[in-house]
């Protein structure tokens, strides 16, 4: 057996000690006992070729420290200690297979580790063809600016150079163990395939194929030159083989889009860095969305349950005080400022729906908000509602996973939403016969939504910039710090005016999701977009000045 096979299986053994140290900890069992037995076998087999091999890859101290440690392994394990079974996995077997792995790795020189052809026949053989004749016979640029760095645990990672900086994707002590941590994180059980972005969440991919039973990994990579690396430097054929690591490579925003619709992607920041700036974008948007609710999850179901208990009714109840009303529909961008005159002199035939982060710069003003909506389930909500508002006049819309004591510090009349795309949303409003609303993952979104479907005859949107107008955050008087900061707001967007506004990438998220509901909504009123921010298709698009000209 030669240094290249012998360190394979020592690898596969170190990923082995890791996935089963897990199991053990979260006491998922049946797997890790499943484990046990392939520890126990591969270290038997790995003693066997050792042997055989004499000194040459076998340091005298290594045979004499694993043999112990697979007795204590079967006695810990006969014992159920299963604590102390996951600490000789963890800190000591795997710390002794990964010395002996980079030992080795730098007596033999990493260079000599060459998997491509393997690959690349695993690829063929696997209906992988299109994939495999791309790397195989595209002619390849220097590949020395991405480089092979052994990690920590003996494994392969890839280091980025450029004339600004050195960049190293995946962790360099342990990164197989990281990504076990990451798949099992975000693993949903009614998830049957996954789309990851780029070789830069290979150990990933792997984590997520061992973790999961029969579910397919597809790896997105635009850049061939580091899918050859990668390919070149980690033995992947069995995966491959396996049909359940597949690849696409080259052009790949159709793939990741299609994913974003099924719900299939996953991404982590560092790895969307080498994308073109639009798929960049693409994701970046992704993550800005969903982050917050798999990050707030537990949270979100804590304020739903609280909020029920509550027993407000639906805001239905109220949709004959909508219907065929002009509805102002107050966001906090920072148009707002300018914009009160038109709200001191509105028509008596409308009322305001105003975001929870306006609230208090119109009570400030003398205006009372007809109904605050508010969608956040963070506790920093609270301070949205410590203003003296008149409950007589002003009422309170807040969906089901809203903070529930920002809930409870409103003193008037509240009225409850129902979220579609929340299981426990969707359940209850089953249960009552009652509508589901659109969020949008803003509470500008879902204010919109709730004026269409209630009926509004028009809907004029207020500082709804979705945009840094004027180099600012927000309106004044929201935020003490409003100054928009240099490295803020690289992304650039029509203005109304016909020029450019500056945003971030979750403004623009909500500006996309704008668009595409008026585009796919029917029978929509009139729908008004008075700013000095972002251009929004499917609205009447005016300037605050020219808004003002017209009073």
């Amino acid at each position: 057996m030669d240094y290249i096979e012998l360190r394979a299986k020592m690898i596969d053994l170190e990923h082995e000690c890791a996935y089963c140290a897990m199991c053990l900890r979260l006491e998922r069992l049946v797997s890790a006992f499943d484990s046990v037995k392939k520890i126990t076998t591969g270290i038997t087999d790995i003693l066997s070729d050792l042997a055989q091999c004499g000194n040459e890859y076998s340091p005298e101290s290594f045979m004499i420290k694993i043999s112990p440690m697979l007795n204590s392994v079967i006695t810990y394990q006969k014992s159920n200690n299963f604590s102390r079974l996951a600490d000789v996995l963890e800190v000591e077997l795997s710390a002794l297979i990964s010395d002996w792995i980079i030992e080795t790795t730098e007596a033999y020189q990493i260079e000599h580790i060459d998997y491509f052809d393997k690959n690349i026949d695993a690829l063929f053989q696997c209906g992988q063809k299109e994939v495999a004749q791309l790397l195989r016979g595209s002619t390849f640029p220097d590949t020395n600016f991405i480089s092979p760095i052994v990690a920590g645990s003996g494994d392969i990672v890839f280091s980025f150079e450029s004339k600004a900086e050195q960049k190293i994707i995946a962790g360099l002590v342990n990164p197989y163990r990281d990504a076990l941590q990451y798949a099992f994180y975000n693993c949903e059980v009614e998830k049957l395939e996954y789309s990851l972005t780029g070789f830069e969440m290979i150990y990933e991919a792997m984590a997520i194929i061992r973790m999961n039973y029969g579910v397919p990994v597809t790896i997105c990579e635009s850049d061939i030159v580091h899918a050859r690396q990668a390919l070149t430097y980690l033995d992947l054929s069995r995966l491959i083989a396996s049909n359940r690591l597949l690849f696409v490579v080259g052009e790949v925003r159709s793939a990741l889009s299609d994913a974003i619709v099924k719900g299939t992607l996953l991404t982590k920041a560092e790895s969307i860095s080498a994308f073109s700036s639009d798929v960049k974008e693409l994701l970046t948007k992704y993550r800005s969305l969903m982050l917050p609710i798999k990050e707030n999850s537990q949270l979100l179901a804590f304020n739903f349950h609280k909020n029920i208990e509550l027993d407000d009714p639906c805001v239905t109840e109220i949709s004959n005080r909508f219907r065929d009303k002009e509805i102002y529909m107050v966001a906090g961008g920072p148009s707002l400022s300018p914009c009160m005159p038109l709200l001191e002199k509105r028509t008596e035939n409308s009322l305001i729906l105003c975001v929870g982060t306006s609230a208090g710069k119109l009570a400030n003003q003398g205006i009372d908000p007809d109904f605050i909506v508010l969608i956040d389930g963070l506790p920093a909500t609270k301070k949205q509602l410590m203003h003296d508002f008149d409950y007589k006049k002003t009422e309170f819309i807040y969906l089901a996973t809203a903070y529930y004591e920002t809930v409870k510090l409103f003193g008037g009349k509240r009225y409850i939403v129902y979220q579609n795309e929340y299981e426990l949303s969707e359940n209850m409003a089953t249960e009552k016969s009652l509508p589901l609303f659109k969020t949008g993952g803003s509470v500008s979104t879902l204010a919109l939504d709730l004026a269409v479907k209630l009926g509004a005859k028009k809907v004029t949107c207020l500082g709804l910039d979705l945009a840094y107008t004027y180099n600012q955050l927000h309106a004044s008087g929201i935020s003490d710090n409003n100054d928009v900061e240099a490295e803020q707001g690289k992304i650039i967007l029509k203005s109304t005016s016909g020029g450019e506004v500056r945003t971030a990438s979750t403004l623009a998220s909500y500006h996309d999701w704008i668009e595409k509901y008026i585009a796919s909504t029917d029978n929509l009123p009139e729908l008004v977009n008075i700013s000095d921010g972002s251009y929004i298709k499917g609205m009447k698009n005016i300037t605050v000045s020219e808004a003002l000209k017209m009073m």
